[in-house]
C-alpha cells in the first residue's frame, strides 16, 4: 500500500515539473505548485492513516491472540476442575457404599444384642402356660425377638395371626409360643 502512495506521489511531482516548465503563465505554475503541495499533503495524510490502520490491525490481532490464549487456557482449567470433580465424584461413591455396609454391620449387631436382652428379659416376664408375652420395643424386628426366644419368626407371625412379617410396631403385643 505505502509502495502505491510513493508511486502515485511521485507521478505528481512529475507531471508538476513538467507542467511548469510548458508553461509560461506565472500564475498558473504557482497553481499547479499550490495543487502539488495540497496534492502532498493530501499523499501525507493518507500515508499517516494507513500507518494508524496497520498499527491499530497489529493491535487488534494481538488482542485476538491474547484471546485465544486465555480460552485455550480457560478449556485446559475446566478439563483439571472436570477430572476432579469425577475423582471426587467416585471417592464420595465408594465412601457411600462403605457407609452402607458399616451401617448393616451396625444393625447386625445391635439386633444380636437386642435379641440376647430380649432372651434374657423374655426370661423373666409374663409367662403364659404355653409361651410369652413380649411388647415390642423400639427397633425391634420380628427376627430380633424370635431369635432372642429361639424360636423361628414364622411361629411368632402364625401364632399373632400378623400379615405382614415385616412390620411391627413399638407397643406390639406378642405372643411368643415355647
Amino acid at each position: 500500500m505505502r509502495s502505491y502512495v510513493l508511486v502515485f506521489s511521485a507521478m505528481l511531482l512529475v507531471l508538476g515539473i513538467a507542467g511548469c516548465s510548458s508553461v509560461n503563465n506565472s500564475s498558473a505554475m504557482m497553481q499547479q505548485r499550490e495543487d502539488l503541495l495540497l496534492l502532498r499533503e493530501d499523499v501525507t495524510q493518507l500515508y499517516g492513516r494507513v500507518e494508524g490502520v496497520e498499527i491499530e490491525y497489529q493491535r487488534l490481532q494481538n488482542e485476538i491472540n491474547s484471546i485465544q490464549t486465555a480460552v485455550s487456557q480457560t478449556k485446559n482449567q475446566n478439563a483439571a476442575v472436570k477430572q476432579r470433580l469425577d475423582k471426587l465424584e467416585g471417592r464420595t461413591q465408594k465412601l457411600n457404599a462403605e457407609r452402607i455396609k458399616d451401617q448393616q454391620k451396625i444393625v447386625d449387631k445391635l439386633s444380636i444384642k437386642i435379641a440376647d436382652m430380649f432372651n434374657e428379659s423374655g426370661r423373666q416376664g409374663a409367662r403364659n402356660t404355653e409361651g410369652y408375652e413380649h411388647i415390642v420395643q423400639e427397633g425391634e424386628t420380628l427376627s430380633a425377638i424370635a431369635a432372642a426366644y429361639k424360636v423361628k419368626a414364622s411361629v411368632i407371625v402364625e401364632a399373632n395371626n400378623l400379615k405382614n412379617a415385616d412390620f411391627v410396631k413399638k407397643g406390639q403385643k406378642l405372643f411368643i409360643p415355647k
